[in-house]
């Protein structure tokens, strides 16, 4: 276990990352505007200036994901913790708005495929624990569904907390597709 762990630290990062694109700034000023509108007309975010600032610092920090990749994913997960968690204690709704969720989606691939081994190794456990710090049941309902101290097996507490009922003999029915 020990030598699969410094094996890890010691994973340097990977080379080659290509510089920042045209259609990049593009898509990034467009999902700017696109969560500006969204904190706007969104029925159920609360906080709509700080859903709208939220979108406007997190969305560039999504730049440096191929060459810094721990600064997006620290700021992006560590900034939406805060907000959902002031806004979850005072408040119902939410500030989240998808542009931002889909920026903590695109740090969090980066970490993986850019980051050296540390960089995954810090940011993975960042990733959860700032996401668990806020709200368990909403925002990771696998995880809560572990973590619970509920009885029975782990697929009767995920589906319990995922709305589902579990089947009665036990058995998981695998997906279609």
């Amino acid at each position: 276990m020990m030598e699969a762990l410094r094996r890890l630290l010691d994973e340097p990062r990977p080379g080659g990352e290509p510089p920042v694109r045209r259609w990049e700034v593009v898509l990034v000023g467009l999902a700017i505007v696109l969560g500006i509108f969204e904190a706007a007309f969104e029925p159920e975010v609360t906080w709509r200036p700080a859903a709208a600032a939220l979108v406007v610092v997190l969305v560039p920090t999504l730049f440096p994901r191929r060459s810094r990749p721990l600064v997006p994913v620290l700021v992006i997960f560590g900034l939406q913790s805060a907000v959902d968690g002031l806004v979850w204690i005072t408040s119902e709704g939410t500030t989240l708005v998808g542009v931002t969720f889909v920026s903590s989606v695109i740090a969090a691939y980066a970490v993986a495929r850019w980051g050296s081994g540390r960089e995954i190794a810090l940011g993975a456990p960042a990733v959860v624990l700032l996401r668990l710090v806020t709200d368990p049941s909403d925002e990771l309902p696998v995880v809560a569904a572990l973590v619970s101290s509920t009885s029975g097996s782990w697929s009767s507490r995920l589906a319990s907390s995922c709305g589902r009922e579990p089947p009665a003999d036990g058995t998981v029915s695998k997906p279609r597709g």
